[in-house]
């Protein structure tokens, strides 16, 4: 099948052609017949572009009397028409064979006698009715006259009929038949249109559109620019993309140079702190620089730079302008997450229809097998041969053409990777459904994933091959199984988990009761906000992919890629600490200004704790406290008199110094004289069990 080949993929497909014919021995040389709906319109000048196009695609010669021209004939082959009532079509189309002879009682309605027409199978006589009906019809006329690529809208429209009723017509059409040949070749195409992107105008209610527009009608006169937009996966933050161009902001194609633009809605930047491991998932530094902050009109799309704005820089008379960063990435300023553009292309709208048209493919195929062993009886007349039926695991195969290698190839990992994340999330899914009333109280995340596994495995699901061995097939069903509990884990946050669906949540079973009261009781929360809060920061764990499965095998190097962007396990320590390989600090690290003046890196995770607490971040001493490990470090609040220790010191106790780096002798020193010169009354904040008081150490502790 020829299609319009041109450019590289032209190219290619006659380089492979030739490829194709240098691999052809013996005398005979191929021939080649070349099919095309779409080559030429019949003319002479049409036939001789059509010649030159088949000797450059296949390097063989052609003349035009080798074209051979496909018409189609319209002409009427009844001799009667009748103008029957649509009516008789829609009940014809509502015949059922759940209904004994409902098919002859709508023909008997209509005083209508095909009773010459007999055949031993139902099915065989009402399509040849049907035929004989339809053929001699003023509706079946009209559509032979036409001959054209229609819409249905207008195709009902000729035929002067509602749209339902044409789709009625057209089914009745599909199965008229008479000595085996079908009234018409009825052939159906769906088009799916891709989308254009996302376009907004800012701040403008009923705006979002998928469908790629330049302005909002804001009134009879007056419009707003519409922009495209991304979203961050995590936070759901949105940012523009686009290119400048006049001093305006405007919509950029595939081939341009675009960057993206993130609204700033909320003012606060934070720097987070560098995370120098290796292999890490993303860079999340970033810094609040001046030649990124930009000003946009929201009704011209005009833009200027911050230093910039005191001049006249929008001729449009809008006095409300949007602040925007400029992204070096695709970093999102509030959270660190990734923004990304709405799904656009062809793959994603061609994954859907694939994925269903796959999911309708039988794995399995029945077969009658005789047994040659005859059934025991003493009449031989009765003895006959029984019949088995016999069931056999076939395994779906899909069969995609495309016009390019380069498609096929993109075309076939995307389908087996989405199909698989299908295959996954709704296994959660269906799971969750099915035990609900048994899992009201919660369920461990290693229970949940055998759960899961069994119904992974019940099914079937997940093989490499048809041969796989048993063994195999359950590694794999258990592997996808952590992969998929630990997606949506780790994306929980997202607008699309399960979790934002309200499906399933997640909650970390370490804070116990004692340690929820300890935050109520000191910080004046609520008992459920201080559950919540504590739950976010070991989240904060989660999302730096420092999470471990129960073997090393249950995922691989590949599901860590897929899940985290990188294959290493990642860790998390108390302290930063260099020497343990893909670690990252979980309490900030301290810097040292070049005032002298001791600071740490901020975070969002620091900045909400200060916000949730109510606490000044700028009141806190950094206290440096080694001993329990080389970085530890204690949080001083002198105003409010509490100090924040950790696994320094205990009620009556001290921490544990035979953990990897830790010295008995520097921790004695550090409490000595880091935290007794302290108020008596300073209240201390311990990593496990009560808080305790300077004082009460100082005149109880044994150690001391």
């Amino acid at each position: 099948e020829a299609h319009v080949y041109a450019g590289a993929t032209g190219i290619e497909t006659a380089f492979l052609i030739g490829r194709l014919k240098g691999r052809i021995t013996g005398e005979k040389k191929p021939q080649f017949i070349l099919t095309s709906a779409t080559l030429g319109d019949g003319s002479m000048t049409s036939n001789k572009r059509v010649v030159e196009f088949a000797e450059r695609l296949t390097g063989s010669n052609y003349n035009v009397d080798d074209i051979i021209t496909a018409y189609r004939d319209n002409s009427q082959k009844s001799s009667n028409i009748y103008q029957y009532p649509i009516q008789l079509f829609s009940d014809l189309a509502g015949a059922t064979k759940n209904e004994k002879n409902f098919f002859d009682k709508v023909i008997g309605e209509y005083n209508l006698d095909f009773s010459y027409i007999q055949g031993e199978v139902e099915e065989k006589r009402e399509a040849e009715i049907l035929y004989e009906i339809i053929s001699s019809s003023s509706f079946y006329t009209k559509m032979r006259n036409n001959g054209s690529l229609l819409k249905l809208i207008d195709f009902a429209e000729q035929l002067e009929i509602t749209s339902q009723e044409a789709v009625r017509f057209i089914a009745l059409c599909a199965k008229a038949r008479k000595n085996g040949k079908p009234l018409i070749d009825i052939r159906y195409h769906y088009f799916l249109k891709a989308l254009d992107g996302c376009y907004l105008a800012l701040d403008y209610e009923n705006s979002l559109s998928l469908i790629r527009k330049d302005h909002f009608p804001l009134s009879y006169e007056k419009t707003a620019k519409m922009f495209e937009i991304a979203v961050c996966e995590d936070c759901g933050e949105i940012a523009i993309l686009g290119k400048v161009s006049n001093g305006k902001l405007v919509r950029a194609s595939n081939l341009d140079e675009r960057s993206f633009y993130q609204v700033q809605y909320n003012q606060d930047l934070v720097e987070d702190e560098e995370d120098n491991s290796k292999d890490d998932l993303k860079t999340k530094t970033r810094k609040k620089k001046e030649d990124t902050v930009f000003y946009l009109c929201k009704t011209c799309g005009a833009i200027v730079a911050d230093d910039e704005v005191h001049n006249s820089w929008c001729t449009c008379g809008n006095t409300q302008k949007v602040k925007i960063s400029k992204l070096s990435k695709d970093d999102c300023l509030n959270c660190g997450g990734t923004v990304r553009r709405f799904n656009l292309g062809y793959d994603a709208a061609t994954g859907v229809v694939a994925t269903s048209l796959y999911e309708q493919i039988p794995e399995y195929k029945f077969d009658i097998e005789e047994n040659t062993e005859k059934q025991s009886t003493n009449n031989p007349f009765l003895q006959k041969a029984e019949k088995k039926k016999s069931k056999s695991r076939t395994g779906s195969q899909f069969l995609i053409f495309s016009d390019s290698r380069q498609g096929a190839a993109k075309f076939a990992c995307f389908l087996s990777d989405s199909y698989k994340e299908f295959l996954r999330r709704r296994g959660i899914w269906n799971v969750v459904t099915q035990e609900e009333n048994n899992y009201r109280n919660g369920i461990g995340i290693s229970d949940f994933v055998s759960v899961l596994d069994n119904y992974y495995s019940g099914l079937n699901l997940f093989r490499k091959s048809n041969s796989e061995n048993i063994e195999s097939s359950i590694t794999e069903n258990r592997r996808n199984a952590w992969v998929a509990v630990l997606n949506e884990l780790y994306n929980c946050n997202r607008d699309t988990s399960l979790v934002s669906l309200g499906k399933i949540s997640f909650e970390y079973l370490g804070n116990s009761e004692d340690i929820i009261q300890v935050v109520v009781n000191n910080f004046n929360l609520s008992k459920q906000d201080a559950k919540n809060f504590l739950n976010f920061l070991a989240f904060e764990i989660v999302r730096s992919a420092a999470i471990v499965t129960d073997k090393i095998s249950d995922i691989n190097p590949s599901d860590r890629e897929y899940l985290y962007f990188t294959p290493n396990q990642k860790f998390i320590t108390k302290c930063k600490d260099n020497s343990v390989f893909n670690s990252q600090g979980f309490i900030p690290t301290p810097r040292t200004l070049k005032s002298g003046e001791k600071k740490y890196y901020r975070s969002n995770k620091l900045l909400l704790t200060t916000k949730i607490l109510k606490l000044d971040d700028d009141q806190f001493k950094i206290l440096h406290v080694p001993g329990h490990s080389p970085g530890h470090i204690a949080f001083y609040n002198e105003a409010q008199k509490f100090m924040i220790s950790g696994d320094v010191l205990f009620e009556g106790s001290i921490g544990r110094t035979d953990l990897y780096k830790g010295n008995s002798e520097q921790l004695i020193t550090s409490i000595t004289y880091k935290i007794f010169p302290l108020p008596e009354e300073t209240r201390v904040f311990i990593g496990h069990g009560n808080p305790t008081t300077v004082g009460f150490e100082k005149n109880h502790n044994p150690y001391f």
